[in-house]
């Protein structure tokens, strides 16, 4: 019986099992099989959780559990589905009663489920499982009963005779709960002093995602207060603080070290060889970290005697954050993640902290001009380990209410989103006014894409090179069909005509996917080789991939060309009536791996290729396994190439099997592409 640490988790170990409590959201965890329970009609949409899930999942989950249990479950039973877009393999799906139910029995449910979950997965040798609090919430389990039922459960399977192949067991605390700190501990005290396991000890367990407790804005920016670890946000800059010799022994600095390697704290002592002067911000690459610029400052501890030139704390708090929000607004950067900077090792009283932090960037929203403001992501991380948590949740909310309240005029018409994989956020899809994605750099998305348009000239485009994280998924996708593939450059296309065009196209497929509910792109029993996944979104990551939208059939693929059509692709875009008829018509292409667009790509005078990676909106799918010499996509009600009768019509075509050894994807609107990566390679 022991502790151990595996990918960041600290787990209570029984025999071969380890079993880790975790704050966190179950739709984002990594594991084997995710465990859910809802209703028995297994109708996803009708329970919190299983909703969540769903709308990450995609609605072929749906379909799949209607095909496999049209009669729904009983209590205590499971249904198997595969986990579709999750990061699992399987969703073991249950029904609970609710709490004080005589028939059946609540608690012997409830452990009958468990024990079923455990003994399938470990009988189909899965290795990792992760369960939610059974029954908390709406079902109205005692949180200290479901507590002791599912950690029983736990040890009685653990104590069995047979192999064990399940390593590890996740007890997922959602986080979006106001009682999840009480929660959690009541679980980690299970574990602790669980029957047969005297005396052990049981971490908080890092997760693996940073995770939302309460948002609002600050003078007009908007501010997510998140309860994590900050060294697994995806951002463009994480602040962090350090001593006067550049020393990153203490706190998060010590995490931001430990996470980004060596090379961070080399840069920071090259470039700073003496010491970092307060009011100075040190900036350094982000190296292992998910950024692309650490920002790091001096900050004085709060029983720190004042010394001559240097002001007062709360001040040098205060001016820190400003100096920071500006430095990262003027290389117009959009999202930044901040820690609970003078807590902890600093020892600022917390609503102290607090109220500097807010101070800082409302100053910065005041001070800089908001059409020029860039920042719009913007991510106070608390370390879920922090002795201190509740306290700095609350001092967070209220800080940001009472801020929000005295502003609350000027911020009245902040529209709400919908949830995905609703109707209603279909239709605010249609009516949104469109801007550009939020990590472009120069068309930024604080201006709408019109007033972007009016501004430049025509076919006017920027060409600026990825990041890091966005490089090294572009570079995997390649480099699964083009092992061999040497990369010269990743350039992102900013064409704010170009996607405007683009935009309007969506917008008219959203209002489609709305009233006529088309089939997207992924696994079925029905058209597994056509409704498969596209191969090349499996090497992208969450931050490339949350604005396509596969409720239209929106995906990357690769397009190759010839080096000379370079400029006028930028300019001008893909264009079908320009295109070389292919076995499918004269469309615009696009392949889900590069082996099969290198074919269609020409080099230039240095012997390397270019290709695009193109967004396509496919909308409603017309699938064949024939070629066919399409002008546009065929007809709906009776599949004509060309109808006279019918008004209704695909918007794109699907070519999967038969005469076709790979799939090929292809629209005929030139609208309905947008080339956004460049990349120049030799093979």
């Amino acid at each position: 019986m022991t502790m151990a640490t595996d990918d960041g988790y600290q787990f209570f170990t029984m025999g071969n099992l380890k079993v880790c409590v975790i704050t966190g959201n179950l739709c984002d965890q990594q594991a084997d099989v995710l465990v859910c329970s809802g209703s028995k009609d297994l109708q996803l949409s009708n329970g919190g959780l299983s909703k969540a899930l769903l709308r990450v999942a995609g609605r072929e989950m749906q379909k799949e559990l209607n095909q496999k249990y049209p009669n729904g479950i009983e209590y205590g039973d499971i249904a198997i589905s595969e986990g579709h877009q999750l990061h699992c393999k399987f969703v073991y799906h249950g029904a609970l009663p609710k709490w004080r139910t005589s028939q059946p029995n609540p608690c012997s449910t409830l452990e009958k489920f468990m024990t079923k979950c455990l003994e399938t997965a470990n009988a189909d040798y899965r290795s990792s499982i992760a369960f939610p609090t059974l029954g908390i919430g709406f079902l109205q389990y005692p949180c200290n009963q479901t507590a002791k039922l599912m950690i029983k459960a736990i040890q009685d399977f653990g104590s069995k005779q047979f192999p064990l192949n399940i390593k590890n067991i996740i007890i997922v605390v959602y986080s979006g709960s106001n009682e999840w700190f009480n929660v959690q501990k009541v679980f980690m005290n299970e574990l602790s002093g669980g029957r047969g396991y005297p005396g052990a000890q049981v971490a908080i367990a890092q997760s693996s995602v940073s995770l939302h407790s309460y948002s609002g804005h600050l003078g007009g920016i908007p501010v997510k207060v998140m309860v994590g670890s900050i060294v697994e946000e995806e951002v463009d800059v994480i602040i962090n603080s350090v001593a006067h010799d550049r020393e990153m022994t203490q706190g998060a600095a010590a995490a931001i070290l430990e996470k980004a390697g060596n090379r961070l704290q080399d840069e920071l002592t090259k470039n700073y060889p003496s010491e970092i002067k307060h009011g100075e911000i040190a900036v350094t690459n982000g190296y292992a970290l998910k950024c692309k610029k650490v920002y790091h400052g001096v900050l004085l501890p709060w029983y720190s005697k004042r010394s001559e030139h240097i002001k007062l704390l709360h001040e040098v708090l205060e001016d820190f954050v400003f100096a920071c929000l500006e430095k990262a607004n003027i290389h117009g950067y959009r999202s930044i993640a901040i820690p609970a900077l003078g807590t902890g090792f600093h020892k600022f009283p917390i609503d102290v902290a607090v109220a500097c932090i807010a101070s800082g960037i409302e100053k910065f929203s005041n001070q800089v001009q908001q059409q020029n403001i860039h920042v719009a992501d913007l991510r106070i991380v608390l370390y879920e380990g922090n002795s201190d948590l509740p306290e700095l949740v609350s001092a967070f909310q209220n800080e940001i209410k009472k801020r929000t309240a005295s502003a609350s005029v000027r911020f009245r018409n902040i529209q709400t989103v919908p949830e995905r994989g609703t109707m209603e956020y279909l239709e605010y899809k249609y009516k949104e006014t469109l801007r550009t994605p939020s990590y472009w750099t120069k068309f930024t998305s604080t201006k709408e894409l019109k007033d972007w348009n009016l501004q430049d000239k025509s076919k006017s485009f920027h060409l600026e090179y990825v990041d890091k994280i966005t490089y090294d998924c572009i570079a995997n996708a390649l480099k699964k069909s083009l092992p061999n593939a040497n990369i010269l450059s990743v350039q992102r296309l900013e064409n704010a005509e170009l996607f405007l065009e683009y935009g309007e196209e969506c917008q008219r497929l959203f209002r489609k996917a709305k009233k006529e509910n088309f089939p997207i792109l992924s696994i079925t029993k029905k058209f597994p080789s056509f409704l498969s996944p596209v191969k090349v979104m499996e090497s992208l990551n969450r931050s490339m991939t949350e604005d396509i939208h596969s409720e239209i059939n929106e995906y990357y693929f690769f397009h190759g060309t010839k080096a000379v059509n370079v400029e006028v692709i930028c300019g001008q875009g893909l264009d079908s009536r320009l295109a070389a008829s292919g076995r499918l018509g004269p469309g615009i292409y696009g392949a889900e791996v590069a082996s099969k667009s290198h074919k269609y790509a020409e080099c230039d005078d240095r012997n390397y290729f270019p290709m695009f990676l193109v967004r396509m909106c496919l909308g409603d799918i017309y699938m064949t396994n024939v070629s066919g010499n399409y002008k546009r996509p065929p007809c709906k009600i009776c599949t004509n190439p060309v109808c006279a009768t019918h008004q209704e019509i695909h918007d794109s075509v699907v070519a999967s099997g038969g005469e076709f050894a790979d799939r090929e994807f292809v629209v005929y609107d030139r609208h309905q592409s947008y080339p956004e990566y460049l990349i120049w390679y030799s093979p």
